[in-house]
């Protein structure tokens, strides 16, 4: 199949295919081969615009969150200028301001509000006596003492029940809750 050029000079054969984009000479392209343009000032006006606008935006925000007082928009806080004057006509150096105080460390996990003290850093909840995780704190603390960090058991003997119960303890670092028995729960401190 031929296909006939229109923009073809009359001395040019009509051609079964189209050239490649290495055959156009003379700097036209053809209608309908992409062409590259480099980016004008338009582009620019319009970065430049909306980073004017992203920093009015945050600008007038700044100013709102300084501005917010107690519920008195027209609260005035007292100012005081002081004068230090060196004591010698040495001139006097620039220190370094001092370092901001290292953050206080979050507080680590809690006891469970639901959990009910008995005293001497003890809590229980779940159907267990006082008698009971008295007993399960103190085989922790003569087992692994306050300082392990680990996870681990205690068997101990019930007065109320009369029976001996192994509890599972895991360590969570500002408690130990050991469960077991018959669904007790106790954490100690």
């Amino acid at each position: 199949m031929t296909y006939n050029n229109p923009w073809a000079s009359e001395s040019q054969p009509q051609t079964t295919s189209f050239p490649t984009q290495g055959q156009y000479q003379g700097g036209s392209v053809p209608y309908g081969a992409v062409q590259h343009r480099k980016s004008g000032p338009g582009v620019a006006i319009w970065i430049a615009l909306i980073l004017a606008i992203l920093l009015g935006a945050a600008g007038i925000i700044t100013a709102l969150l300084l501005n917010k007082s107690g519920g008195d928009e027209h609260a005035t806080t007292p100012t005081s200028t002081v004068t230090v004057a060196p004591s010698s006509s040495a001139e006097v150096p620039n220190q370094a301001p001092a370092p901001a105080p290292a953050p206080a460390p979050a507080p680590g996990p809690q006891v469970p509000s639901y959990a009910q003290s008995i005293g001497g850093g003890v809590y229980l909840s779940g159907p267990t006596s006082a008698e009971f995780a008295s007993r399960v704190a103190s085989a922790w603390r003569s087992e692994y003492g306050s300082g392990y960090s680990g996870n681990g058991s205690v068997r101990v003997w019930s007065p109320v029940t009369d029976k001996t119960y192994s509890m599972y303890c895991s360590n969570h670092g500002t408690y130990v809750h050991c469960s077991g028995g018959n669904n007790a729960n106790v954490y100690i401190q």
